[in-house]
């Protein structure tokens, strides 16, 4: 069996250049640049390519050594990431607030342990989601995926070798193509968080560049293989042209640019294709050689440029260009001061690399620790600020029933007064559990008690279904479910209906504030047969079929119905704005954020639709703004106390604020 040769592949590293390219221009956020993220996709099938080729060759040859195989890894991963890591970990406290330092020290201890994959698909609602875009070493992720394929990959390998299994290595490798890509198909419509990050899902991109190994092309450029380089170009462009945040992705569609790669690596191992030679061309090729250190050091100064401007909205996105050439001026300096020494072993015996890569992780480990066990820093914070701040970490009181991930139709979770027999229902998403908190307390009091029906992102409205995940048709299920209990259950004669509206409708705030800024998804919008865009005016239309849908069918089995108008949405993270205003000298309470654009504006549509409803003695119009808003500013304090413990949900004591406008809920 034939393997392409050891010698420096031009075309190869002309690719890595222009995948490196459209994920650094994807992130800075360059028009046409949409679905630069699959640049990632073509890093593992080119890593795949090489080092499986490695492996194969020198099990072939007598040569291969796992002691070896990770030597080469080492000098390769190690050097530049300890040096990125321990820089990020300087700057940190210049760049970073206090109190978001200790989940920092979280993210170095998963990258330095290979498991930011891992780490990243816990505390992210999405790799393109609310916050990602703050989270300096996110892109760590990529490598945590390769390192735990290559610690498995190479041993099966060696042990099939010497089983005298050789021949079912390819085999091998198409089983673990399909399965892994099957598991990822299945894995973006129940949980898209975990398709995008953990190996099992990611492990055939890898894999499809193992399988080319063992192929190679005919003596000669055919047309075939002039096509087939040109074909791998051309899904490569779809993916990164045409491609965008709410593609289902990972999974079937990773094919498209992950295919484009594996063609343009087939076709460019005679070297004398067109697409090989487009792809020589040498500044495509040194920006290639430099694609790793790149990949690197981009990140982490969009994100502390990302986090910056959640408390400096007027910042200019000017910065993302220079940025992006700082980043690349840093990557050119860890290529030739850290990249390449470490790499030539006449320089770094076997003993410096991993004693010192052993060093380097225990320090900067100690380091992390230490931030994450004592979260030092936050002493420093002045009194005011750190009081200000902790909001966000809110708990609701502790005779509070505990919704673990919101209800079920079949079985509400029931506040109140337990001995009550319960005659009002709240049924909505995560706005209306912040209110369960609060209105559990009043009825209490009162000796009354309700049931709760809620799910986090799906819209109270029967017949809605937010994207096109599984989740989505679950909850269109869901919502269908609970109306059919509202209905029969003839104890509950008011229903309560509260939801962020705006959300499935508009889609996310970002376009209003900081808070959002990284939420390209469209999940939570209300799927239409032509999936238009947010703010369209077939969502609208939608969105008003639904709610008088659902109003209708309430009221005709004889229930009350209490509607609750929009949650002012503030466009920033107000804990943290706020705490801020304190660091920086400011009285917080003097903070003004204008209610034009974030409440008036974004949510004009929706009340345009709330105020359409036919007027109706039992139909309650409930209007939080009116408390929430004053003179035409945003309301983020009440005396000492904060009023949202995010960008978009009250606190308890935003939510105790409110709690007159539903006295009438209790009525008869």
């Amino acid at each position: 069996m034939s393997f392409p040769p050891q010698a420096r592949r031009e075309d190869i590293e002309g690719l890595r250049g222009a995948a490196v390219l459209a994920v650094v221009l994807f992130h800075a956020g360059i028009p046409g640049f949409s679905g630069g993220y699959v640049g990632v996709d073509i890093f593992f099938v080119i890593s795949g390519f090489l080092i499986i080729s490695r492996v194969r060759r020198d099990l072939a040859a007598g040569q291969f050594s796992l002691l070896d195989f990770y030597e080469g890894r080492a000098r390769r991963i190690l050097p530049a990431l300890l040096v990125l890591l321990g820089s990020v970990l300087l700057a940190a406290p210049l760049l970073l607030a206090p109190w978001d330092i200790r989940n920092l020290g979280h993210s170095l201890l998963a990258a330095l342990g290979g498991g930011a994959n891992v780490y990243f698909r816990h505390v992210t609602g999405d790799y393109f989601g609310d916050d990602s875009s703050l989270m300096p070493l996110l892109h760590t992720w990529s490598l945590g995926v390769e390192e735990q394929f290559y610690l498995l990959v190479p041993v099966l390998f060696a042990l099939s070798w010497r089983a005298g299994l050789r021949g079912w290595i390819p085999a091998f490798l198409t089983i673990l193509i399909v399965g892994s890509l099957i598991a990822a198909e299945w894995m973006v419509t129940q949980d898209r968080v975990a398709s995008f990050f953990l190996l099992p899902y990611r492990a055939w991109e890898l894999a499809l560049g193992g399988l080319l190994t063992g192929t190679r092309p005919a003596s000669g450029p055919s047309a075939w293989d002039q096509g087939a380089g040109l074909t791998g170009l051309g899904l490569i462009l779809l993916g990164v042209l045409g491609f965008n945040t709410s593609t289902p992705f990972p999974g079937v569609t990773a094919l498209v640019p992950c295919m484009g790669a594996a063609l343009v690596i087939y076709s460019g191992g005679l070297r004398a294709g067109w697409t090989a030679r487009l792809l020589s061309f040498p500044p495509l090729v040194f920006i290639g050689a430099l694609s790793y250190s790149w990949y690197l050091w981009h990140w982490p100064l969009l994100a502390f440029a990302n986090y910056r401007r959640q408390f400096d909205p007027e910042m200019s996105r000017a910065w993302e260009p220079l940025l992006v050439i700082t980043s690349f001026g840093l990557a050119w300096l860890s290529w030739k001061y850290v990249e390449s020494p470490f790499r030539d072993r006449a320089r770094f015996r076997r003993g410096q690399i991993f004693g010192g890569a052993a060093a380097g992780i225990f320090v900067l480990s100690l380091a992390a620790l230490f931030l994450v066990q004592t979260n030092f820093l936050r002493r420093f914070i002045a009194p005011e600020a750190r009081r200000l701040m902790e909001v966000r970490d809110e708990v609701p009181p502790t005779n509070t029933p505990r919704l673990i991930k919101g209800s079920r139709a079949e079985s509400p979770v029931l506040f109140g007064n337990p001995a009550s027999e319960p005659r009002l229902a709240l049924w909505g998403d995560s706005h209306a559990e912040v209110l369960a908190a609060a209105l559990h307390e009043e009825a209490s009091r009162r000796g009354r008690s309700f049931r709760y029906y809620g799910r986090s992102g799906v819209a109270p409205l029967v017949g809605a279904q937010s994207g096109g995940s599984a989740r989505g048709r679950d909850g269109a299920i869901y919502t269908e479910r609970v109306l059919q209990h509202l209905i029969a259950d003839q104890q509950i004669q008011t229903v309560v209906l509260a939801a962020r509206w705006a959300a499935y409708t508009e889609g996310y705030t970002s376009a209003y504030g900081p808070a959002e800024v990284s939420q390209k998804a469209v999940d939570t919008l209300l799927t239409t047969p032509s999936r238009p865009a947010a703010g369209s005016s077939e969502i609208r239309l939608e969105f008003d079929r639904l709610l008088n849908g659902t109003v209708g069918r309430l009221r005709q089995a004889g229930k009350r119905v209490i509607l609750v108008y929009p949650i002012p949405e503030i466009g920033r993270k107000v804990p943290q704005t706020l705490a801020a205003e304190v660091l920086y000298g400011r009285n917080p309470a003097e903070l003004r954020l204008s209610a034009e654009k974030i409440f008036f504006e974004r949510q004009r549509e929706v009340l345009r639709t709330f105020d359409g409803l036919a007027a109706d003695p039992m139909l309650i119009r409930v209007k939080p703004h009116e408390l929430l808003i004053h003179d035409r500013n945003l309301r983020l304090m009440n005396g000492a106390d904060v009023l949202y413990r995010d960008d978009d949900h009250l606190s308890l004591a935003g939510a105790r604020l409110i709690l007159p406008l539903f006295a009438s809920i209790w009525d008869p």
